[in-house]
């Protein structure tokens, strides 16, 4: 923004000046031939320099638009590399960097490769690929996972030549270091460990992939998924169905007064309103057996979505429904451990934070699982992935404990 006249009759000729003196450790020119870079500058000067977009750095082959949003190759069927793109800052940890497929080409094998590196934008030299990186860079190639140009692990649940038009990919380093790819919102697991801080997301648009668009979803602090039902649309209903990997469980009679179940009690619904939608498990756990539940159904009117847990208190299809509360948070006359976002709550006191990616950001199609242990300690499982110890010295039912949701 120009900020007026500074002086007057400035001969012709002059140089640029930049002392870079006292606080000032850096500086960049910026290109403002490069349209791109003009919208880097506009966004910050509107105050989204700290959304996530790509760099207006790049492979020669690469091209930026929509406000630094979407990445293509424009002659996709004329060449397959050099259009490496980078995001416009380090990510944050338990930051998810997430990009849909635009398009795709069948001229070529391979197809986009997704990753990230230490290099700042402005040190680095866009290769012809960006597994020919040889320092401070990991990256998912097909399902091989590379750092530094070398395969560091083959079989990767996620294969990137497989992905289609429509396909959303993202990856997200972990607060704990660990690199963890997604397709389609699921978390594909743990690709490899030890990432430091203050990495770039790195888009390679290689062979098949021709377009890439950043999603509004890229930050893991946003709810993805608000469970919730408005009251006046009856139509639009939560739904999970119950998923037990070795006994055959089905959900208790004793449920909230807002739950129908369907399906042979495998399916609860809640019908109408926000709250009053705990279900119990028909039968306690055996040790070590992991209760599951796979959302069906979302809505986005409400705030909060599932939480999950055990409980010590005695269930029965007989049960009065009237010793129910509002919600499970509220389930305290016998000691209850839940999960709720990502605190791990016993009788509604906090007693872990940060214990797993938030359950606010659960997709219709996600997993969402709970296990006693022989030990005492209870598991939540996500998409199939152990979550680690959650609470320990959990209660019993008997022999068992029983699994509550909300």
């Amino acid at each position: 923004m120009d900020q007026g006249a500074a002086a007057s009759n400035v001969p012709v000729g002059v140089y640029g000046v930049i002392d870079l003196y006292g606080q000032a450790a850096q500086a960049t020119i910026m290109d403002h031939s490069d349209p791109t870079a003009s919208q880097e500058l506009e966004a910050s000067m509107e105050g989204e320099v700290d959304d996530l977009r790509f760099h207006h750095l790049h492979g020669r082959n690469a091209k930026i638009s929509s406000r630094g949003k979407t990445a293509c190759r424009p002659n996709a069927r004329g060449e397959f590399n050099d259009a490496i793109v980078i995001s416009n800052r380090a990510l944050r940890d338990n930051e998810l960097f997430e990009v849909t497929v635009d398009k795709m080409v069948d001229r070529w094998s391979g197809s986009i490769e997704a990753g990230v590196t230490l290099i700042h934008p402005d040190s680095l030299e866009f290769p012809n690929t960006m597994t020919d990186i040889d320092y401070d860079t990991w990256m998912l190639s097909g399902s091989a996972i590379m750092q530094d140009g070398s395969t560091i692990r083959n079989g990767y649940p996620l294969d990137l030549d497989t992905l289609v038009t429509g396909s959303r990919i993202g990856m997200m380093r972990a607060a704990d270091g660990s690199l963890h790819y997604y397709l389609d919102g699921i978390d594909q697991g743990v690709a490899c460990s030890d990432i430091p801080t203050g990495v770039y997301a790195v888009i390679d648009l290689y062979g098949q992939c021709a377009q890439v668009t950043i999603t509004g979803g890229s930050s893991i602090e946003q709810s993805v998924c608000e469970l919730g039902i408005s009251a006046s649309r009856t139509l639009e209903q939560s739904v999970i169905s119950t998923r037990s990997t070795e006994v055959s469980q089905r959900f208790s009679q004793c449920c909230g007064k807002n739950i129908a179940l369907t399906n042979n009690n495998s399916t609860a619904t809640r019908t109408r309103a926000f709250s009053h939608g705990i279900v119990f498990s028909t039968d306690p756990l055996k040790s070590d057996e992991l209760f599951e539940v796979k959302i069906e159904q979302v809505s986005k009117h409400w705030t909060g979505s599932l939480q999950i847990g055990l409980t010590s208190l005695v269930i029965s299809d007989n049960t009065p429904l009237s010793i129910l509360p509002s919600c499970a948070q509220e389930l305290r006359s016998k000691v209850t451990w839940l999960v709720s976002g990502s605190e791990v709550k016993k009788n509604g006191e906090v007693t872990r934070e940060n214990y797993c990616p938030s359950l606010h950001r659960l997709e219709v199609g996600n997993r969402v699982g709970v296990r006693r242990g022989t030990d005492g300690t209870m598991h939540v499982y996500i998409n199939g992935e152990d979550m680690g110890v959650a609470a320990a010295h959990v209660p019993k039912v008997g022999d068992t404990a029983v699994p509550v949701a909300d």
